[in-house]
Formats: structure tokens, C-alpha cells, sequence
């Protein structure tokens, strides 16, 4: 029970260690003084609104959009 105990109250806590924030889009497009993207190659979670999906057939680009910026998907 003394494992099972420490076990949750282990995985409760990862879930903040964790846990990612959200950067805005705005800040994905900023590129180094030589013009290549800052953040090139790198898992970046954000949050915003789907302003297209489908529109250009199945395989098309999606877009996400928050208030400062937009980024194709």
C-alpha cells in the first residue's frame, strides 16, 4: 500500500515538473541575425485557433492563429 502511495503522489508530482507552457506564436518566428528561425528544430507548445483546415484539400496546410501571429501546420 506504502508503494502504491508514493507511486500516485510520484506521478501527481511529474505532472507539474513537466508539464510544458504555451509560448505565443509570435515568438516561434523570430529568427537569429543571420535569418534562420531561433527555435528551428525544437518541440514548442502553443495555443490558438484553427483558422483553416481543410480548405486546400486533405493535405493541405492547417493554420493556427492566436492574437499576435499565425503559423501554418
Amino acid at each position: 500500500m506504502k508503494n502504491l502511495l508514493f507511486s500516485a503522489a510520484l506521478l501527481f508530482l511529474s505532472m507539474f515538473s513537466f508539464s510544458q507552457t504555451t509560448i505565443g506564436m509570435i515568438d516561434l518566428r523570430e529568427n537569429d541575425s543571420g535569418g534562420t528561425p531561433i527555435h528551428l528544430d525544437a518541440v514548442k507548445t502553443v495555443s490558438g485557433i484553427v483558422t483553416a483546415s481543410n480548405e486546400y484539400g486533405s493535405n493541405g496546410a492547417g493554420y493556427l492563429q492566436d492574437s499576435q501571429a499565425g503559423v501554418a501546420v
